[in-house]
């Protein structure tokens, strides 16, 4: 195939057939499978091939200057150990995205199902369940208290007044929770 620049009626024009131990001859070859090389947005190195990323068990959210930033955290950083600093930025791979350091402020972790309450500036605020991330536009998923309504596509970074994260307790009642420790 290389030969023939990839052209595979002129490569195989005669008739191929795959190599048998014996010697005899073998069936004959109707289709070949051509990897390309596919440039992979983001993955883990794993024996020389790069793995998917998968799983991603929270979110972090930092704040500095009004901002508020989301870093992915995913089953292999826990696995290994790995404190994750880097912010999702929207469209940008992952060797783009903002290097979270002391100037960013640690607010809190969400976990799925999470309750969370976003305000912002010049348009109506959320309150309800954190249900995912979208790595790929740095957004949130907010679904409300009774299923009845998800909210896709909700940007934290700018134009937010305030970000909360409550605990639920058993019967029902809710109170904010402080910001922690990382």
């Amino acid at each position: 195939m290389a030969e023939f620049k990839f052209d595979a009626k002129k490569a195989f024009a005669d008739e191929f057939r795959k190599p048998t131990k014996s010697g005899k001859l073998g069936p004959i070859v109707r289709s070949v499978k051509i990897v390309k090389d596919v440039p992979f947005k983001d993955g883990i190195d794993f024996n020389e091939g790069i793995v998917a990323k998968e799983g991603m068990v929270r979110i972090d959210i930092y704040k500095k200057e009004k901002k508020y930033f989301i870093v992915p955290v995913y089953r292999y950083h826990i696995a290994n150990r790995i404190k994750p600093n880097k912010a999702a930025v929207a469209s940008k791979p992952e060797s783009e995205w903002i290097e979270m350091d002391d100037s960013y402020e640690f607010k809190f972790s969400l976990y799925k199902n999470d309750l969370i309450e976003l305000r912002y500036e010049k348009k109506q605020g959320y309150f309800g369940y954190y249900d995912g991330c979208n790595r790929s536009t740095a957004s949130i998923t907010i679904e409300e208290h009774d299923s009845s309504n998800k909210y896709e596509g909700i940007g934290v970074k700018t134009g937010v007044l305030e970000f909360n994260k409550y605990e639920v307790n058993v019967l029902g009642k809710f109170y904010k929770v402080r910001e922690g420790k990382r």
